[in-house]
């Protein structure tokens, strides 16, 4: 097996030399380097030195148990670059029925019985190469959703339509910045409040009709007239979708397109 992911240096806090060379002979030819402890808290006091892809720790070392190492690696501040190295623990299989089900929940990644053999150590390495893989490409993958988001986001913003959202109760829960240029009001002050409050009053009946449309999901095209803190007469055309999850409708997303120029010709 090629080591052509992500780990290249393992940490192996163990007393038992037999296992300690168990291990080496099977990761060297990985071309991983191998760190090996017996002790737990002189494995932890160079943790941040050795920076390793991963830890394999016996849950009775000479002076801590994998109980103790787990809970010091997740929770200390210290460690908070360590934190997403993945974790397993060697034992009898007692100590992995009394403390297992707690430290799986924490996000230990793998827990393998003593004795071991030769085989064995090669499957819990092999194991911990295609984690490291999976938790690599999670990683990209959710980097990539960020950068999606912020260039959605920006694409949103600036657009040149007015682009809003609706919860539930029709109120606004999201507002673009062509709202503030459209209306001179700032969004922030908008936020939460009602659509109909901007519309126009003379178009609210009308207005009111569509709007319970969108609420029994049907999607609606209208103009009306808006409010403006100038008191100006702005005309906008609108398209307003309901949004459905699981068959409910749980609020509504609207362009709004000024056509004052429009009418006025």
């Amino acid at each position: 097996m090629n080591n052509n992911l992500d780990i290249k240096k393992i940490l192996l806090i163990d007393p038992d030399v037999e296992i300690q060379n168990q291990f080496r002979e099977s990761v060297t030819a990985m071309g991983v380097q191998l760190i090996c402890h017996s002790s737990g808290e002189e494995a932890l006091s160079e943790l941040k030195a050795i920076q390793p892809n991963c830890i394999i720790s016996e849950f009775v070392t000479d002076d801590m148990d994998g109980n103790q190492i787990f809970l010091r690696v997740i929770q200390d501040k210290e460690f908070s670059q360590i934190r997403p190295v993945p974790i397993v623990l060697l034992s009898e299989e007692k100590f992995r029925q009394q403390f297992g089900d707690n430290l799986f929940d924490s996000g230990l990644r793998g827990w393998y019985a003593k004795p071991l053999n030769n085989h064995a150590i090669r499957e819990i390495v092999y194991n911990l190469y295609m984690m490291a893989g999976v938790l690599r490409r999670n990683k990209e993958l959710k980097q990539e959703v960020r950068r999606s988001e912020y260039r959605y986001r920006d694409l949103l913003e600036n657009a040149t339509d007015f682009i809003f959202t609706l919860d539930q109760n029709g109120k606004f829960a999201f507002l673009n910045n062509r709202f503030s240029s459209l209306t001179s009001f700032s969004k922030e002050e908008w936020l939460e409040k009602p659509f109909h409050h901007l519309v126009h009053p003379g178009d609210r009946i009308r207005i009111g009709a569509h709007y319970e449309m969108i609420q029994q999901g049907r999607a609606r095209v209208f103009e009306s007239r808006i409010v403006h803190a100038n008191n100006h007469l702005n005309y906008v055309s609108f398209s307003i979708s309901p949004i459905i999850e699981k068959g409910t409708i749980q609020g509504a997303i609207g362009i709004g397109r000024d056509i004052t120029e429009q009418k006025k010709m």
